[in-house]
């Protein structure tokens, strides 16, 4: 008979499920960066700080959104830390976005041009809107999860999300129409 108690163990159990997030953290750091070696950094130092951490998480359903808080807080540490404005796209052939209505060299071209658009628009995002943003709508936690994660109330978490979309579609529509092709539609779209 085993005579550990279960409040002993459930770190190493905490371990091996926070293992288990790695693929999906580096997946969304990678999105968000649009760099897959500086993605995968980010997604390294998730988990090493999760790592050192975990004795102090209180709740161990709460594991996924917790490592994907402090997944946000890397992410948002970095822009800060190199004062950045504009998050580069992935430039490499292969990892590009599918491009809409098509695969030739307009289409490709048109599609990487709205992935960097996207990534240096979302990068310039108040911290708490991004935040809330990139939680919500990428990763499809609820109002009232990512409020208990980031320490606000429901109402602050959909008014901040509420301000990020409009901010997000108000930037998108200027940002389009310098793209030669989109103008017209985001034009009749406008109207």
């Amino acid at each position: 008979m085993d005579d550990s108690k279960p409040e002993s163990r459930w770190p190493e159990d905490l371990g091996t499920a926070l293992i288990g997030l790695s693929p999906e953290i580096s997946d969304f750091l990678v999105h968000h960066t649009g760099d897959r070696q500086l993605g995968a950094d980010l997604a390294e130092e998730t988990m090493s700080r999760a790592f050192r951490a975990i004795q102090t998480l209180r709740d161990p359903a709460a594991l996924r959104g917790w490592v994907f808080r402090i997944a946000v807080n890397v992410f948002n540490d970095h822009l800060r830390v190199q004062h950045l404005k504009r998050v580069e796209p992935i430039d490499e052939v292969g990892d590009e976005l599918p491009a809409a209505g098509g695969e030739g060299p307009l289409s490709r071209a048109i599609s990487r041009e709205l992935d960097e658009i996207l990534r240096k628009e979302v990068a310039a995002l108040p911290e708490r809107q991004r935040s809330v943003l990139l939680l919500h709508s990428l990763r499809s936690f609820s109002h009232s999860e990512i409020a208990r994660w980031l320490g606000i109330s429901v109402i602050s978490v959909k008014v901040a999300l509420f301000r990020a979309r409009e901010a997000m579609r108000a930037r998108l529509a200027d940002a389009i129409e310098g793209i030669p092709g989109k103008r017209s539609a985001a034009k009749r779209r406008s109207s």
